[in-house]
């Protein structure tokens, strides 16, 4: 870490004194001891950082449109290091579907489910907890606090042509992609390292689940990922 050591006098306090309550430039800190030798005279004996704080790591790239042709996919972070906070998300219940249709937590998180509709609602699931938060109707919610990792497909009793997805996940480093971008995506925040990028849709098969894409992430610096649909074998003849 570089330092350089600066005098202030009064004409620079001002400016000194933004930087101290953070009104400054980002990513600058300010140490020192100032001595007051009279009422218009101001000293500082001040060390000023010289480096920056890095520019936020983040991972950009494009999924094949194959892969999301008619259901949107959400690319992940298999494994990141760390302890994440859990967040409370919402799922709504409006004109008969769930909104969004495929929503990523993080695991620990609750979703609540707002009915937004003229009928009652009903939300189970089948998958990994296996829950039923029983009906309500509409401006009524139900809540769900996701424990384990994995998808969990959402159902309605009362209107089985409803269906949604809720994918938990081990980290917040995650993206929904959709043929409507173009399949781009980001993934903001992400720490320096080497990491494995997967891919869930619920149209994909076994084979595209899969898809594994290594990604190196560096201090300060923009990585670029192409989520490739792997090749079809050939047919024998």
């Amino acid at each position: 870490m570089k330092w350089r050591r600066i005098s202030v006098t009064a004409a620079g306090m001002i400016f000194l004194s933004g930087l101290a309550f953070g009104q400054g430039q980002a990513g600058k800190d300010v140490t020192g001891a100032v001595a007051i030798e009279s009422p218009m005279e101001v000293k500082a004996d001040v060390q000023v950082r010289s480096d920056v704080a890095p520019k936020a790591c983040v991972i950009a790239g494009t999924v094949d449109e194959s892969l999301i042709q008619k259901y949107p996919a959400v690319v992940y972070i298999e494994k990141a290091d760390g302890m994440f906070r859990p967040q409370t998300v919402e799922m709504g219940q409006i004109k008969l579907a769930f909104a969004p249709h495929l929503l990523p937590v993080v695991v620990g998180s609750t979703v609540v489910f707002q009915n937004s509709d003229d009928v009652n609602h009903n939300i189970f699931s089948p998958d990994n907890e296996k829950y039923n938060l029983g009906s309500f109707g509409k401006g009524m919610s139900a809540s769900h606090t996701f424990k384990e990792p994995g998808v969990y497909t959402q159902l309605c009793n009362v209107h089985p042509e409803m269906e949604a997805y809720i994918v938990v996940l081990q980290n917040p480093y995650f993206a929904v992609v959709t043929k409507e971008k173009a399949g781009k995506f980001e993934m903001p925040d992400v720490p320096p390292g080497d990491y494995t990028i997967k891919i869930w849709g619920e149209q994909l098969k076994k084979r595209e689940l899969k898809i594994e894409t290594p990604v190196k992430v560096e201090k300060g610096k923009q990585s670029v990922v192409r989520i490739a649909a792997p090749e079809s074998k050939p047919k024998a003849k």
